[in-house]
């Protein structure tokens, strides 16, 4: 026999549902703020490094962004939040990697790096890695306890 529930019961329900699928979907933040601290070393050691770094760099980060992509997809719950920002922050990433190759294939010189190229390396580095360290914060602070987790950009 089915139990009969009232309004604020119900209501009780659905809040601990939603909490548990913000909670199951931290992974989301977490993956993309290690990413985001990944991109930015994987950035400068290809920009910087000699041939033997960026080759281990390039096999690193490729072995790396593959195992997370298989782990995404075991994941089995996603919150809204992860959902709606996933392709703000794919795309940012996207056009910040691009930004990253264009500056080490036709500005930054093959030879003769002084501290001002170096500098300027590192920040497209760290210019790279931002969409994902920011998108994962944002991940984590709307899906934290203290938050209801139905507003994203000032939406609700």
């Amino acid at each position: 026999m089915q139990e009969e529930i009232d309004p604020r019961g119900a209501l009780d329900e659905i809040e601990r549902v939603r909490a548990n699928v913000r909670r199951s979907s931290r992974w989301a933040g977490r993956l993309l703020l290690v990413m985001g601290v990944g991109s930015i070393a994987y950035w400068a050691a290809m920009l910087l490094g000699p041939g033997a770094v960026q080759t281990v760099a390039g096999w690193g980060w490729g072995l790396f962004v593959v195992s997370a992509i298989i782990f995404a997809f075991r994941q089995g719950v996603y919150d809204p939040v992860t959902h709606r920002l996933q392709w703000p922050v794919t795309g940012l990433y996207a056009l910040t990697t691009i930004g990253a190759v264009l500056f080490g294939l036709y500005v930054l010189p093959e030879d003769d790096r002084g501290p001002g190229w170096v500098a300027a390396a590192v920040a497209v580095s760290v210019i790279a890695g931002l969409p994902l360290i920011i998108g994962g914060w944002r991940v984590l602070h709307l899906t934290s306890d203290r938050h209801d987790g139905r507003e994203v950009d000032g939406r609700r």
